[in-house]
């Protein structure tokens, strides 16, 4: 087993854990003051995210209402660079991400990011995630458009204000924490190779403790 496949089942069973009261936490973190009402018809919209190693992000968003897939992949590179091996080294600038394809009519881009923040990682810490250290494994929103862009700075700047992430949250020596997360426009979404995008599915089955569908 490599190093970095061992940091992810760390990874993995801290979010394990964070499942058993994911419910609870999803409710007491504030909805997005600016969203996009649900659309009208079905149709398919995609958010591409960055919050650490993508199988634990990949956990998290297939259970979400209104998520129709998940891949994993990375982000912020080159094409050329977007291999496991090359992205681990920390100096391609690929962050390890997830391609959220959703139902706009059943989940808003607002709710995906509440889940982003509140659920699938801590996006006070910079350049890595709980075991997983490096650039690859920062926290990153990347834009599709002017209209995501909008609501995930006003998001941001709402959880700054209100202070959402204190000690109790991030268990952090400081007082308060703010939201680390970077924005930028959506570069080229490179997916994983099959052995890396099923790695979850194949270790940890689907009856797993996470809840099959998120709120």
């Amino acid at each position: 087993m490599s190093r970095q496949v061992a940091a992810c089942f760390v990874l993995l069973l801290s979010l394990v854990l964070t499942a058993c009261n994911a419910a609870e936490t999803a409710k007491a973190f504030p909805n997005p003051t600016v969203d996009t009402p649900l659309a009208s018809a079905s149709t398919k919209s995609k958010a591409v995210l960055s919050g650490g190693c993508f199988w634990g992000m990949q956990a998290v968003f297939k259970h979400l209402r209104g998520v129709t897939h998940v891949t994993a992949g990375y982000s912020g590179g080159s094409a050329d660079s977007a291999h496991y091996e090359m992205v681990g080294t920390g100096t391609t600038g690929q962050a390890e991400s997830v391609e959220i394809t959703y139902d706009p009519s059943k989940v808003t881009y607002g709710t995906i990011l509440k889940i982003f923040f509140s659920v699938a990682h801590n996006p006070t810490e910079l350049n890595r995630q709980g075991p997983d250290e490096g650039t690859q494994y920062r926290s990153v929103i990347f834009y599709a458009g002017k209209e995501q862009q909008k609501i995930g700075v006003a998001y941001i700047n709402q959880l700054n204000k209100a202070q959402v992430f204190s000690t109790a949250h991030c268990y952090s020596n400081r007082s308060a924490q703010s939201v680390l997360c970077g924005r930028r426009v959506s570069s080229r979404f490179c997916g994983a190779s099959s052995s890396q995008s099923v790695y979850h599915d194949v270790r940890r089955p689907q009856s797993g403790p996470f809840p099959r569908t998120l709120p």
